[in-house]
């Protein structure tokens, strides 16, 4: 069952067609993010010109974090197989990469703990066959990762995640 009804999506299509440039298209992006509610922050990385990194152009921490903002715009991952970063995993598995406090260890487990979160989930930007989260029609153009501070990413957010990023994949 889609979370969007076709007039919400229609309307959202219509703004997403009309962003001028990449900037206006993650701000509104991030706005519908945020507008859902499900967590404390977010990070959309999209992979750069020569398919090599991800770079972070939109950054939303939780309150402690936020003025960390701006340092962290621009970050480069290197997409390397043995790189530890969960975004960097999700963007060369091509699928969903989650953990929580309780399943998480080495790196990811150090992450949480300084970042001040419980939940933390990399979802490949991909648009996905209607009804079939499973079945990408494209390749990945970058991640969104989602912070949550107070318990696990749940996976009807997941799915509510997945049914946005199908909406803004192309024109990103």
């Amino acid at each position: 069952m889609s979370y969007y009804s076709i007039a919400d999506k229609c309307s959202l299509l219509k703004k997403i067609n009309n962003s001028i440039d990449l900037t206006t298209l993650l701000n509104l992006f991030g706005e519908q993010i945020e507008k859902l509610a499900l967590l404390d922050g977010y990070l959309i990385n999209l992979v750069d010109t020569t398919g090599s990194a991800l770079i972070s152009l939109k950054v939303h921490f939780t309150d402690e974090f936020q003025f960390l903002e701006e340092t962290y715009a621009g970050y480069r991952v290197e997409l390397e197989a043995e790189v530890p970063n969960l975004s960097a995993k999700a963007f060369l598995a091509q699928k969903t990469i989650q953990a929580d406090i309780a399943n998480a260890s080495g790196e990811v487990k150090k992450l949480l703990g300084l970042w001040k979160l419980e939940g933390i989930a990399a979802i490949p930007l991909m648009a996905h066959e209607e009804g079939e989260p499973g079945k990408p029609v494209a390749k990945a153009c970058g991640t969104l990762v989602l912070l949550k501070q107070h318990g696990a990413i749940d996976d009807d957010a997941l799915r509510i995640f997945d049914e946005l990023i199908s909406l803004f994949h192309a024109p990103l």
